[in-house]
């Protein structure tokens, strides 16, 4: 899988793209367990481990930033998703794809600002194309 990191230090902007297996539906993240006293809890399920182990490996090196709350880092995400089936929802990648980039980045999903997801076709396998961008970084 294809990773490039490029970054133009005078306008403080960071530039990524990865390409990544296509994530499991957002449907599928999850299960709901019973607890021994009654209550339920949510927990990920082996589909959905099984990929954040694959892509955060296959996307190393991931790009690192504070982690200090305080420090709004701004960032934008462009989703490519290729040979996707037409019956899946194209939203559906979005939960799996923003929890990786927060896991291995620092970046908080809030301040996500820009977020543009595309489906394309071509005679390749299913995979996603990751792009990211943060800005305001100072080096």
């Amino acid at each position: 899988m294809v990773t490039e990191t490029q970054t133009n230090a005078a306008r403080g902007i960071v530039r990524c793209e990865k390409v990544l297996p296509v994530p499991p539906s957002t449907n599928g993240l999850f299960a709901t367990i019973r607890t021994p006293h009654g209550g339920t809890r949510r927990i990920p399920t082996r589909e959905y481990n099984d990929w954040r182990a694959l892509a955060g490996q296959l996307g190393k090196p991931w790009p690192r930033y504070s982690e200090d709350k305080r420090n709004h880092i701004p960032w934008t995400l462009h989703i490519v998703a290729w040979n996707l089936s037409r019956r899946r929802d194209i939203d559906n990648t979005i939960k799996a794809i923003c929890d990786l980039i927060v896991t291995h980045t620092g970046l908080r999903d809030s301040w996500l600002d820009d977020l543009a997801i595309l489906r394309r076709w071509d005679d390749g396998e299913a995979r996603v194309l990751l792009r990211l961008e943060v800005r305001g970084i100072a080096e």
